[in-house]
Parts: structure tokens; sequence; C-alpha cells
């Protein structure tokens, strides 16, 4: 699942995913930004992100794959894909 997402996060402009694991072991994905394209300050991206569908809730810098139900990271994916490339338009 976190492979699966950070795969279809990658070649998004001023963002970047990679995976990593949790004190726990629990697979995860971290999402760093360039402020310079995606000029999004944290708690605004967190509150879009909470308040549009599907919710997505993220605790940067990671995003816990671990909540989510079979198929769900497909949703997740393309929500954050939308989400990013959108921003990063607005940023250019």
């Amino acid at each position: 699942m976190p492979r699966y997402l950070m795969d279809q996060l990658s070649g998004i402009p001023g963002l970047t995913a990679r995976m990593k694991f949790s004190k726990k072991g629990y697979a995860e994905v971290e999402l760093a930004r360039d402020e310079k394209v995606i000029p999004l300050r944290v708690k605004q991206a967190q509150d879009k992100l909470r308040t549009r569908t599907p919710r997505i809730y993220w605790f940067d810098p990671v995003f816990m794959t671990r909540c989510l139900e079979d198929g769900e990271e497909i949703l997740v994916a393309r929500r954050l894909r939308q989400f990013f490339m959108e921003e990063a338009r607005a940023g250019a």
C-alpha cells in the first residue's frame, strides 16, 4: 500500500514521497514539499484535505497508511495527486 501511494505521487512538481517505517514497524509515506513550488502552509493543506471528499488526515510530514482498508489507497492516491498538482499549478 505505501509503495503504491509513493509511486502515484511521483512526478508532482515540488513534492517528494518516500517510504519509511515507524518505530513500531509500520510502513508510512513521508511527504516533503518545496514551498517555492507548493506555497501552502501545513495547516492550510491539512484543512483542505480534511474538508474535501475523501477526507484525508495528513500528519505532516508523514501519511500513515496502516488505517486504510484494501482499495482505499487508490482513492487516497488519486485525491492526494489531484490536490498537490492543483497546489503546484496555483503556486506557479
